[in-house]
């Protein structure tokens, strides 16, 4: 598993758990085992030019549809 999809699926495990709130950039680093805030800024980036999320600010991060169902693969 690639570790956009890690980060992407951390996103909406973390939204359904809190209310639908957002992780900040640290709280992503520690789910997903990553090294520095550049990396989760680069991944965010990559999603978002995917279509699959939309980050406005810090830690607003919406995903795209609105669905925070993980759909198994």
């Amino acid at each position: 598993m690639s570790k956009s999809n890690d980060v992407y699926r951390f996103i909406i495990r973390y939204k359904i758990a809190h209310q639908g709130n957002s992780p900040s950039f640290e709280e992503i680093m520690e789910g997903c085992q990553i090294s520095s805030k550049s990396v989760v800024s680069d991944i965010l980036e990559s999603l978002q030019d995917a279509g699959l999320l939309k980050q406005d600010g810090v830690k607003n991060i919406e995903i795209k549809n609105g669905k925070w169902i993980l759909e198994e693969a």
